[in-house]
């Protein structure tokens, strides 16, 4: 069983999200404990074409999957990256209970790509 996000003295919001109601609640959660949108329909797309040439992806790590997907011009994750540096995440994801990502993979991807930048250097 997936560990729940403590939420523990967050106010909660009910929104819908891809026709689901879900409380909402702001707060912080380290990188490592989020897990990407693999039916994203924005990066969708990019995870099929991956996936025809490269097989199975749940066999790359994520820092292998970010590279690829960074390479997708149309995914924009470079640009998006370039600006998250520069001003942050000005939209938050929206992340469930158990750390499965809602809304914003492209977002997440970029960070990812940050993340691993500043890990490896």
């Amino acid at each position: 069983m997936d560990a729940k996000i403590d939420v523990t003295g967050c106010p909660s919001q009910i929104q819908i999200f891809h026709n689901e109601q879900i409380p909402v609640y702001l707060t912080e959660l380290h990188f490592e404990k989020i897990k990407f949108w693999k039916n994203n329909l924005r990066t969708l797309l990019a995870f099929e074409l991956l996936k025809d040439e490269y097989g199975d992806l749940d066999e790359l790590s994520l820092e292998e999957l970010t590279a690829l997907l960074a390479k997708r011009s149309e995914l924009e994750l470079i640009k998006l990256a370039k600006s998250i540096k520069s001003n942050g995440v000005r939209i938050p994801l929206i992340i469930k209970e158990n750390g499965d990502l809602l809304d914003g993979n492209r977002r997440y991807f970029a960070c990812s790509l940050l993340y691993h930048q500043a890990k490896n250097n």
